[in-house]
């Protein structure tokens, strides 16, 4: 049986695939080259914590990036503008819904594409699985213990 493309006349799935062979391509440099200081990215722990992580993903599949691919802008109001604002103590982000229902129904999409995951599984597993975990775990703490 033949493996169908997924992404074929899909220009938006094609980017993704780009920036993500990319990304790990091009990993060791990045991680050399993004600043993880507590200044830039305000966390500390950046070497463990997603704010960490995503400052060296943002370089290949940021925030812009994503809204290229999807065709919506990421938030409907909050703090953030060309750059996620961190600093603040009194707005949140409000997530856009067409854009979290049309990424995921594009990675969806992407993942049914053997060859990208079989090309990517490994990255993912080693640079990324672990992070996305705790950030799940502590999203579902505070859904179901809001005080």
């Amino acid at each position: 049986m033949v493996q169908k493309k997924t992404t074929n006349n899909n220009p938006s799935l094609t980017l993704f695939q780009k920036q993500a062979h990319e990304l790990q391509k091009n990993w060791d440099a990045i991680v050399d080259a993004v600043d993880l200081s507590y200044e830039s990215i305000l966390s500390w722990v950046p070497e463990s914590g997603i704010r960490g992580r995503y400052a060296q993903f943002k370089t290949k599949l940021g925030r812009q990036v994503l809204e290229k691919i999807v065709g919506h802008k990421a938030f409907t109001k909050g703090p953030h503008g060309e750059t996620l604002n961190l600093n603040s103590l009194t707005e949140f982000g409000h997530y856009n819904p067409n854009f979290l229902k049309k990424l995921n129904t594009q990675l969806k999409t992407l993942y049914g594409n053997k060859i990208f995951v079989e090309k990517f599984q490994d990255f993912y597993d080693r640079e990324l699985q672990d992070y996305l975990r705790v950030h799940y775990q502590a999203y579902n703490f505070i859904k179901y213990n809001p005080e």
